[in-house]
C-alpha cells in the first residue's frame, strides 16, 4: 500500500522540471551564435572572414542596443548603466572570460573574441563549451598546464 501512494505522489507535481535539452540550447554561446547570424548588427558586431574569431566593432552601440535585447542580464544595471554609454560592455566581456573566450592580442585578428569550440561553420560544437564559475576561471592557463605536466610525468614514472 505504501509503494502505491509513493508512485501517485509522482504525478501530483502539476510543475514539471523544464526539459534539459531546451535550458541547455540557451546557453550563453549559442545566443552569441544567433547574434553572429543577424545581418541587422553586422555593422556593430561581426565574425572575421574565417569564422573562428569574432569582432566587437562598436562596443558602444554593442552595449546599448545589442547587449539589452540578446543578453538582457549583461545590462542589468541601474542608473549608472543608463547614464553611461556602454557601461554593460565590461560585464559582457567578463562574461565571454568565463566561457574560455580569449581576446586575440597581435597579429590581424588582435581585438577580436577568439574560443576553439566557438565556430562560425560549425555552430554545433559550442554546445561543449563551459561556463567556469568563480575562482577557478581566474587560475592561469601557465599553472593549469605545469599541473597537467607534472601528472604526465608521474603516470610516465609509474609505467617505467
Amino acid at each position: 500500500h505504501q509503494h502505491q501512494h509513493q508512485h501517485q505522489h509522482q504525478h501530483v507535481n502539476p510543475h514539471p522540471p523544464l526539459p534539459v535539452p531546451k535550458s541547455r540550447q540557451e546557453i550563453f554561446p549559442l545566443r552569441l551564435m544567433r547574434v553572429l547570424s543577424d545581418p541587422s548588427v553586422r555593422s556593430v558586431v561581426t565574425w572575421l572572414p574565417h569564422g573562428r574569431s569574432f569582432v566587437v566593432l562598436r562596443p558602444d552601440v554593442f552595449a546599448d542596443r545589442v547587449l539589452p535585447r540578446h543578453f538582457p542580464e549583461s545590462g542589468a544595471g541601474g542608473a549608472a548603466a543608463k547614464t553611461r554609454p556602454g557601461a554593460k560592455y565590461p560585464s559582457f566581456t567578463r562574461k565571454l572570460n568565463r566561457w574560455g573566450f580569449r581576446q586575440v592580442s597581435r597579429g590581424p585578428d588582435a581585438g577580436a573574441f577568439h574560443h576553439r569550440l566557438f565556430l562560425r561553420d560549425d555552430p554545433r560544437m559550442c554546445l561543449e563549451m563551459e561556463c567556469q564559475k568563480g575562482r577557478r576561471a581566474s587560475a592561469s592557463s601557465a599553472n593549469l598546464s605545469a599541473h597537467g605536466k607534472q601528472q604526465q610525468q608521474r603516470q610516465k614514472a609509474e609505467v617505467d
